[in-house]
């Protein structure tokens, strides 16, 4: 009895597996090939070459999330004998950016013109005038006492006397004329012009940063006593293989795309 095998369609045609999709970081070449390997001895379910390249397409597809779940979780690395793995970090303090930026400008402009008219100023002539009359009369009365002191007394007595009085008169008269000249002329022009311009600028411009961080740690791992190192290792030996992505997929194709008879 003659059957179709998938390495046999795919010597026919080997563009059957170009719409199968598989994980990113899967070997495309060393998958078919463990495919075509794996099923050399089983008749497929779908005989036509190009129905079957759309139909390993449609289920690759949809098995996508499944696989690229199981590629990642095969990717990890871990201790097989640990069941307590704990990272912790921490970091204090805090970064402070202070900016400033301080401008300013004055300007302060006066300008004054000024001009003086003409004008003269003139004083005119002083003069003062002076005139006085002076009459004096006068009487004069004088008395001389002269007194002398005794051989057989120490009192004073009169020894002699004089007197002489007269009359007098003086009449003076004083005229006059006082004259001050003053003449003061001032004649000119004026003219003043000032301007004054103060122009101040001043920019300040600044930027300061501040840290103050401190970072902390920890890792701490192993066994907390739960289950036993050989229990974690036989739990390893049983899940191993089923992290194989390559064999994963090869039987999930055998069972979809084959017929199970030996």
């Amino acid at each position: 009895m003659a059957m179709l095998t998938i390495m046999g369609m795919y010597n026919f045609d080997n563009t059957i597996f170009d719409s199968m999709y598989l994980p990113t970081g899967v070997d495309r070449t060393k998958m078919i090939q463990n495919i075509i390997l794996e099923t050399a001895e089983l008749e497929t379910v779908y005989p036509a070459p190009s129905f079957f390249k759309s139909a390993v397409g449609l289920w690759s597809n949809c098995q996508a999330f499944t696989w690229d779940r199981i590629y990642s979780a095969s990717q990890l690395e871990y201790d097989p004998i640990e069941n307590y793995n704990r990272y912790e970090s921490e970091t204090t303090g805090s970064n402070k950016t202070r900016t400033g930026s301080d401008e300013g400008s004055s300007e302060n402009s006066l300008s004054r013109t000024g001009s003086g008219n003409d004008s003269t100023v003139t004083d005119a002539d002083k003069k003062t005038t002076v005139s006085a009359t002076e009459n004096r009369d006068t009487t004069t009365a004088q008395t001389t006492t002269n007194e002398i002191a005794g051989f057989d007394s120490a009192a004073l007595v009169t020894h002699d006397k004089s007197t002489v009085s007269g009359t007098g008169s003086d009449d003076s008269t004083r005229s006059g004329t006082e004259t001050e000249t003053n003449d003061v002329t001032v004649t000119g022009t004026r003219s003043e012009t000032v301007t004054e311009k103060n122009t101040t600028t001043n920019e300040n411009s600044s930027t300061e940063t501040l840290t103050d961080a401190g970072t902390r740690e920890s890792h701490i791992h192993g066994n907390i006593g739960v289950t036993t190192s050989q229990q974690m290792l036989e739990s390893e030996l049983e899940v191993a293989p089923k992290l194989n992505i390559y064999s994963y997929i090869t039987n999930e194709f055998k069972k979809r795309f084959c017929v199970l008879v030996y």
